[in-house]
């Protein structure tokens, strides 16, 4: 039986979620996949003076979309955060960040993304990547989320672009890449 625990308090998830937990169990707190949050920074990416602004940041920014429904139900949305751990046996070795983001995209899937997967190895020779190699996402051909990573990999946060020609050669470069990628149901990291 898994241990959900449910509350009305994002901000405090967060702070026992970032932080060392009862018995010193969060060793490296991050976030490792989510939906563009512009202008949002990985809490467990900063500087210790700045953790707790972070923090708060994040916790408003999720909050919208439940402060909104209320504005629209005219009522508070009672026990909206959930949380479910998720930990490995003792002796299992610890998935990478790569391995985690792959075994959540279903998700995504279903809710009608597509995505697909081209390692960095297999990229058309010649080709130079933009943003210095960074990941990125394009959204709505509109806007592009380049992201900033760590020296280990790790996501620091993203830089929303909004320059048309930018996003026009992101959009053309996408499209050419779009077809030598593969499909999610058929790449393994």
């Amino acid at each position: 039986m898994p241990d959900v625990s449910t509350g009305d308090r994002s901000r405090g998830l967060l702070s026992y979620l970032f932080g060392p937990g009862r018995r010193n169990e969060h060793t490296d707190p991050h976030i490792v996949a989510a939906f563009a949050m512009p202008g949002i920074i990985d809490p467990g990416r900063v500087p210790l003076d700045e953790h707790e602004a972070a923090l708060t940041d994040l916790a408003q920014y999720l909050d919208q979309p439940v402060k909104l429904r209320g504005q629209r139900t005219g009522k508070p949305v009672p026990q909206h955060v959930w949380h479910c751990p998720v930990r490995t046996a003792p002796g299992d070795r610890y998935l990478t960040d790569v391995e985690w983001e792959h075994a959540t995209t279903p998700l995504n899937v279903e809710a009608g993304e597509q995505i697909r997967w081209l390692p960095r190895c297999r990229l058309p020779e010649g080709l130079a990547f933009p943003f210095g190699g960074r990941d990125w996402w394009l959204i709505d051909d509109r806007l592009l989320a380049a992201g900033h990573i760590d020296s280990e990999g790790r996501v620091l946060g993203h830089e929303v672009i909004e320059d048309r020609e930018t996003v026009a050669n992101a959009t053309i470069l996408r499209d050419h890449l779009w077809s030598v990628a593969a499909p999610h149901h058929e790449y393994q990291p």
